[in-house]
């Protein structure tokens, strides 16, 4: 069956239902894949959903949505350059306190830290205290599991981590977890009904890597062991034994050698089954040679089964110099077979929550703009049914110029 054949069945398939009931959520924000969690929800004395990103002027920010009023609380961390990859990353300590991390697009060697100094208020931040790393970083991606904090960067063309065990009061020297010798990508969640586990998915850029295979392991917070799904032990934070490690050395789930396609991963779930999305296009066919994917563990098979969503259209980037950013596909909170899709048809961006049941997807379109981009959903980690999902509505010429703003979907009013 031919690729077009393909595309124009995906788009036929589930029952259609047009829902128009997206809001301004926050004004002027971005942020991209590989800052995580990019929203959680946390359920202490309150229960608020906390978003991070960086406006088109620099400001590194956290906002917190009460679920009741859907007002919103700003703050701002710091101001740099305006660079979609500098959104922040945040977790809450047992205390209940949040503890926030950001970096500069290799800018400067520093993981800066902020951690509240009351519950659940991002308003009342500490000082900003810095972590200093071997090389120029990018990216944060941070968690906690009981007094074990953690923080995911690259650094250069290799991954890294600092982690305390006491809440954040003291922290490791860097540990090298990935050598990649290129520009390599790790997207890291974490599974509430498992908080002790982050898995990692991994793959190379796009367009200026040999290989397009992709990778998945897990972290042990606790333990600090690193493992392949299927249980072998490949090193330790720790002890730092067998680091830093390759990416072939963890678990292939995509192959992509004979295919003449190149991928980009565009999320891992924080669901109880393990999977992740991604995309592959010809370089030089271009866009209309591209689909999205959605890969599933099985338990049963020690594999990964991986079926064709939908052609994605046109990235958000179209034009000269485009690297290819699609819109993204993203896994909703709590449930195994429900997605948000963004995509471009005939001009317009649209944003789709796809569910299957039955060996047939469903699909309901939240938001359609003629006008303006809408890419990148997210649904935050434990999501709330009141803020289940949230995208970017604005103009993207790349990471470096941009103007956007979230909405979001409510599914329960």
């Amino acid at each position: 069956m031919s690729d077009g054949l393909v595309k124009m069945l995906l788009s036929k398939v589930g029952e259609l239902e047009k829902r128009e009931s997206s809001q301004l959520l926050i004004e002027d924000a971005a942020y991209s894949w590989w800052c995580s969690p990019q929203a959680l929800r946390y359920k202490g004395l309150r229960d608020k959903t906390y978003i991070t990103y960086v406006d088109s002027i620099g400001q590194q920010c956290v906002s917190a949505v009460d679920h009741s009023s859907l007002q919103v609380e700003k703050s701002v961390l710091s101001h740099f350059e305006a660079d979609d990859h500098n959104a922040p990353s945040i977790a809450f300590l047992q205390s209940g306190r949040p503890i926030v991390a950001y970096v500069r697009h290799q800018m400067d060697n520093k993981i800066r830290v902020r951690i509240g100094n009351k519950r659940e208020s991002i308003m009342d931040l500490g000082e900003e205290f810095e972590l200093t790393s071997s090389s120029f970083v990018t990216y944060s991606q941070i968690f906690r599991y009981q007094s074990t904090v953690m923080i995911f960067f690259r650094t250069n063309t290799r991954w890294a981590v600092f982690y305390s065990d006491d809440n954040g009061e003291n922290w490791s020297d860097e540990k090298i977890l990935l050598e990649s010798g290129e520009q390599y990508y790790i997207k890291c969640t974490q599974n509430p009904s498992s908080p002790w586990i982050v898995r990692l998915a991994m793959t190379s850029h796009p367009t200026l890597a040999n290989s397009h295979n992709i990778y998945v392991g897990t972290v042990n917070l606790d333990t600090k062991n690193i493992r392949t799904l299927t249980g072998t032990d490949l090193g330790n934070l720790e002890t730092s034994s067998n680091l830093p490690l390759a990416p072939n050395s963890f678990q292939l789930a995509y192959n992509s050698e004979g295919t003449s396609k190149t991928t980009r991963l565009l999320d891992l779930g924080s669901t109880d089954t393990i999977q992740f999305a991604y995309c592959t296009w010809n370089i030089e066919e271009g866009h209309e040679s591209a689909m999205y994917y959605v890969a599933r563990w099985s338990a049963n098979s020690q594999a990964f089964n991986h079926e064709a969503i939908v052609a994605p259209g046109k990235p958000i980037d179209h034009g000269s110099g485009s690297t290819m950013y699609f819109g993204g596909v993203h896994f909703i909170s709590g449930g195994d077979y429900d997605i948000l899709v963004s995509r471009e048809e005939n001009g317009a961006y649209i944003i789709e929550k796809r569910s299957k049941s039955g060996g047939s997807w469903r699909v309901t379109e939240l938001a359609r703009d003629n006008n303006y981009k809408l890419y990148r959903p997210v649904s935050p980690v434990n999501a709330s049914e009141k803020l289940l999902a949230f995208w970017l509505r604005g103009r993207y010429a790349s990471y470096l110029d941009y103007t956007s703003d979230i909405l979001n979907f409510n599914f329960n009013y």
